[in-house]
């Protein structure tokens, strides 16, 4: 069992790498925050200018095998770089495909792969989640402002729930897995403002096999509301995509 009941910093601020190492592959519980009381989880977090002997990148990977993995969070930052002073860089994974996840919510937001500007250096972040339940305020992948950047969430099944509203920039992408159950983006908020596509960055569904419960819708993203005119657009603008069950047309990347 590994709690963490406080804060949870990993290649954060001055610190150049942050790895958890020898931690048992099979049979570990890992839990962040508590259901009454949320906390901060940062991986790869550069926010300071390097001056002499301070390393120029924040790194940290946390990535989880065959472990059950709980997380209450107040904010989620993967790989971000908010120094505008000098060059930085951050780079933040946390991969947990092959792990059961039974609570992952944040009440704030969730940060992934967003650099400050150009020159403040490169910010790669991470997210994969397996099957299981998800949920956030804001989400924002990729930057506007950072061609450097690069942010990738992940989602092999899993229903993630956004109340308030999700950015992918242009150097953000979000594909999503399913393998007969749905799973995906499930936006509350139906102001067509709350779902931002850049160009350059994606969102992409790609059903894998057939629904197992042929009475029940098959979905890989919701949105609160009727959408379907706004996601026809977001697809005509090469920015949304989604595979035909039976041809797996995958001509929309």
């Amino acid at each position: 069992l590994f709690r963490v009941t406080n804060s949870f910093y990993m290649g954060c601020y001055n610190a150049a790498y942050g790895r958890i190492l020898g931690l048992p592959t099979n049979g570990l519980t890992m839990t962040i925050g508590q259901p009454s009381r949320h906390v901060p989880m940062y991986l790869g977090y550069k926010t300071v200018k390097n001056y002499e002997g301070y390393p120029p990148l924040g790194e940290a990977i946390l990535r989880l095998t065959n472990a059950t993995f709980s997380a209450y969070l107040t904010d989620l930052m993967l790989g971000i770089c908010d120094n505008t002073n000098d060059w930085g860089g951050g780079y933040g994974v946390l991969d947990l495909v092959s792990s059961t996840l039974t609570a992952f919510e944040v009440t704030g937001t969730i940060r992934v792969g967003q650099g400050s500007n150009d020159y403040s250096g490169k910010a790669t972040g991470y997210l994969m989640l397996p099957s299981g339940t998800a949920s956030c305020g804001r989400l924002l992948i990729g930057s506007t402002n950072a061609s450097f950047s690069y942010g990738l969430v992940e989602l092999h099944g899993t229903k993630f729930v956004v109340t308030n509203s999700l950015t992918i920039g242009p150097t953000g992408k979000l594909p999503n897995y399913l393998t007969g159950t749905s799973g995906g983006i499930a936006l509350a908020n139906p102001d067509t403002n709350s779902l931002t596509i850049h160009p350059g960055g994606f969102l992409f569904v790609r059903f894998d096999s057939d629904p197992t419960d042929r009475g029940d819708d098959y979905w890989g993203l919701r949105m609160a509301g009727d959408q379907r005119d706004y996601f026809q657009q977001l697809r005509d603008a090469g920015r949304l995509g989604w595979t035909n069950l039976m041809s797996h047309d995958l001509d929309r990347r």
